[in-house]
């Protein structure tokens, strides 16, 4: 089937699938079989199917209506790309939760279909257990069913639909993430891994997040876009040792196909005494490596329902998948079904890995320095017309030319006068607008480099920005500033701070429908978790800790007329020495590594405190000391930057 077909069709097409398998509607999730927050383009099914291509949202196709739900981030992109005469649009925290809106769409007995290797354990258990009060069944679709001959049980009814205009699934080359860039052997990492399943009293650990894997192996590729992963999962087994052995002893085995790997990998995967499977066997060898009685630790959050089947062992049917233990009375195994030690470890960068975050950091804000000089010189000096599709090419060009370069993080958002309300924007060369000396513009970009991963957010105006623009960009960086220079102590949470970057816009009336803050990987994902500032519950699960990275960006926007958005990256650093706190155990805090000017015009200085100024004019003077000399051989640059980093208590 074709990938010119509209929407409509897709839909119309769909359903027919659904009536020849008697469901009643059918669960498209965005995520791979690894819930990956982005993913490869031959898993981008649920954009194929509606013509949304935002990262997060869960479509549902019933025999008769279209669902898409999604977050605040999303609400004005899904209103402009959704076809209104197929798809309702559902907002998270303003519509009933998807569940609870399920239960009123779909009749007691009804059977929704879903793909088992693209929803999580976790996730299927919390569908599953809301949709079980209303009657409504939740069926696994696979292959099996169909009595289909395959060596997997792979059957995605939106693949169905997609046909041979389906992307190829990616195959990129593996390559060695060399040790002066990751701080610590892959060795290392596996033994700290065992060492915690030890202390956990598990034989095995699943490892299926895709950033976990390329981090414990010092592996990295290009299956996704931006994200320098590769597909594959990891097996650990712990083995018992004798009491005279001091090190943990275990096996690995690494899913992926062997062809992708080169040289300098298979060399380093040899050394790590590493077993080479094919992607596809996980499944068999779950079933087969795994004995009687072990005990099975995976992450529910990111195992999907094909692997939990084989870790239980029991029927897969509507009745039998639990990821609590209590509950699977039917498995083979004791399970830990929790995150897992991989998560926790990659997020505390080591000391390598911080300064080359740092390094990464002044190079990018180089990069951007020179590109913002040379865009207002040819927007306001030369009245040259540059639009935001140009303009993101333009700074993809000035990253490239920094060392360790290797991609953007993500999609340049480049971002003018109302598209600036679209927070996740992408400009296209169809449609990109103008950027002008009276409106808005916003450009939300980030570098992968060797060394470390940048994701920086700034907000210009080429002319002279209104009152209120002004204003709620001021309140915008007054929330920033109080972030930033948050002192908290020890066990403090995102969801704890969150509140400082947003009550200056609380104060009227006014917020932000995203979260504060997410964790940056070191030369891995942009978006890194577990630790994140957001007011979202699952932000207060994880403590910042020495060593983690996050954003902090505030932002403010008004639909059909401007976005605004502060964003730079910081490190949770000790503050207080303990000698000066409680329980002698110090309180921390933030240091800035993002070295990019404010936009000083977008300010308004009636609404600021005399400690905000210093605030301004002493990150300005750090801006000036560490980027100057990096761009003094363009006058351009140098003259803009100076212009920028100029002291503001002066001016006032």
């Amino acid at each position: 089937m074709s990938l010119e077909r509209s929407s409509a069709q897709r839909v119309d097409a769909l359903r027919k699938l659904l009536a020849a398998r008697g469901l009643d509607a059918y669960l498209v999730p965005s995520e791979d079989a690894h819930a990956s927050e982005y993913v490869a383009a031959c898993f981008q099914r649920r954009a194929f199917l509606t013509g949304f291509t935002g990262s997060a949202g869960t479509a549902v196709v019933t025999r008769d209506r279209a669902f898409l739900y999604t977050d605040g981030r999303y609400f004005v992109q899904a209103e402009r790309e959704l076809d209104p005469n197929v798809w309702e649009l559902k907002k998270h925290l303003i519509d009933p939760p998807m569940e609870e809106f399920l239960g009123t769409v779909l009749a007691s007995g009804s059977r929704l279909g879903f793909d088992p290797e693209t929803l999580s354990i976790s996730a299927f258990n919390r569908l599953r257990k809301a949709l079980q009060q209303h009657g409504i069944h939740l069926v696994p679709v696979t292959n099996e069913q169909d009595g289909t001959e395959s060596a997997s049980t792979r059957c995605n009814l939106v693949d169905l639909v997609w046909g041979a205009a389906r992307p190829a699934e990616p195959r990129s080359v593996v390559f060695p993430h060399a040790l002066c860039f990751a701080g610590e052997t892959a060795a290392s990492k596996v033994s700290r891994v065992l060492n915690d399943m030890a202390k956990n009293r598990v034989d095995w650990l699943v490892v299926c997040a895709l950033d976990e894997i390329t981090w414990l192996l010092n592996l990295r590729g290009n299956d996704i876009e931006y994200n320098p992963v590769f597909l594959a999962y990891v097996l650990l087994h712990r083995r018992a040792v004798s009491e005279a052995e001091n090190e943990p002893a275990g096996d690995l085995y690494l899913y992926t196909e062997q062809e992708r790997l080169n040289a300098e990998a298979r060399e380093a995967l040899k050394a790590l005494k590493a077993h080479l499977r094919p992607y596809e066997a996980i499944a068999t060898d779950l079933e087969q490596l795994i004995a009687l009685g072990d005990c099975v630790w995976y992450d529910p959050s990111h195992t999907n329902c094909l692997i939990g089947q084989k870790l239980h062992l029991a029927e897969f049917s509507e009745a039998t998948l639990d990821s609590n233990p209590a509950s699977a009375k039917h498995a083979r195994h004791s399970i830990l079904a929790k995150a897992t030690p991989i998560g926790l470890f990659k997020a505390r960068k080591n000391e390598t890995e911080l300064a080359g975050m740092r390094a990464a950091h002044l190079r990018d804000a180089v990069a951007l320095c020179r590109f913002l000089a040379l865009l207002e010189h040819k927007l306001v000096e030369q009245g040259t017309t540059i639009n935001e599709m140009e303009a993101a090419q333009l700074l993809d060009e000035f990253r490239s030319q920094q060392e360790h370069f290797v991609s953007p993080s993500f999609p340049t958002i480049s971002s003018a006068g109302p598209n600036a309300a679209v927070i996740h924007y992408r400009p296209c060369a169809e449609s990109a607008r103008p950027i002008t000396r009276d409106a808005i513009y916003l450009v939300d970009s980030g570098g992968q480099y060797l060394d470390g991963t940048t994701d920086v957010t700034r907000t210009l105006h080429f002319g002279t920005p209104t009152a209120l623009e002004r204003e709620c960009f001021t309140r915008v960086l007054k929330g920033y500033i109080q972030l930033e220079q948050a002192c908290f102590p020890p066990g403090t949470t995102g969801q704890q701070l969150d509140v400082l970057a947003r009550l200056p816009l609380w104060l009227i009336g006014r917020d932000y429908r995203h979260g504060t803050g997410h964790g940056v990987g070191c030369f891995l994902n942009v978006h890194e978790g577990p630790q994140m500032i957001s007011p979202r519950s699952s932000a207060g699960e994880t403590p910042l800790e020495p060593g983690m990275t996050v954003t902090n960006e505030p932002g403010y926007y008004e639909n059909g007329r401007f976005g605004m958005r502060f964003e730079n990256v910081l490190l949770v650093v000790p503050k207080l020495h303990p000698d000066h706190c409680m329980d002698r155990k110090a309180f921390l805090g933030f240091e800035n590594i993002t070295l990019v000017p404010v936009e000083r015009k977008l300010l308004d200085t009636k609404l600021l405190t005399e400690q905000e100024i210093a605030w301004i004019d002493s990150y300005h003077q750090s801006v000036w000391k560490a980027v100057a000399p990096l761009v003094a051989d363009d006058p351009l640059a140098t003259k803009w930057l100076h212009q920028q980093c100029r002291s503001l208590r002066a001016t006032c």
